[in-house]
């Protein structure tokens, strides 16, 4: 979340379910980013704008369904390519039968300029 929000600047953010952090005293939580620079709130500041005022996480949804149906569609196609595929909004996890048709995904992935992570303790989630 922080490497987002202070837009490559360092900065240091916490999230928590009110009920979680009601009691928390403020000002004795800290991490290993740092903080207290203001040109970090400044990035975070403007990051946040974009981010609830620009329609970025609309966009993000609206193409995080488009994504899955084209993803749903190719498995209809090649049912022995794709074993699952997961998201919420822009982050997606798909499950591919093997590391070689995961890595086979990535590489032709990487030739239309797309990255992928393969992950998983078997490599064949991208």
């Amino acid at each position: 979340m922080v490497k987002g929000l202070g837009s490559g600047e360092t900065i240091l953010s916490i999230a928590s379910r009110d009920d979680l952090i009601k009691d928390w005293i403020p000002g004795l939580q800290g991490g290993t980013y740092g903080g207290g620079s203001a040109i970090a709130a400044a990035a975070a500041v403007a990051m946040l704008d974009v981010l609830l005022n620009k329609g970025v996480l609309k966009n993000a949804t609206i193409r995080g369904v488009q994504l899955m149906q084209e993803l749903q569609a190719l498995q209809q196609q090649h049912p022995s390519w794709i074993c699952n595929a997961r998201s919420l909004g822009l982050m997606v996890g798909t499950q591919f039968p093997s590391k070689a048709v995961a890595q086979a995904v990535q590489n032709e992935c990487l030739v239309w300029n797309l990255m992928l992570l393969t992950c998983a303790i078997k490599e064949n989630v991208n």
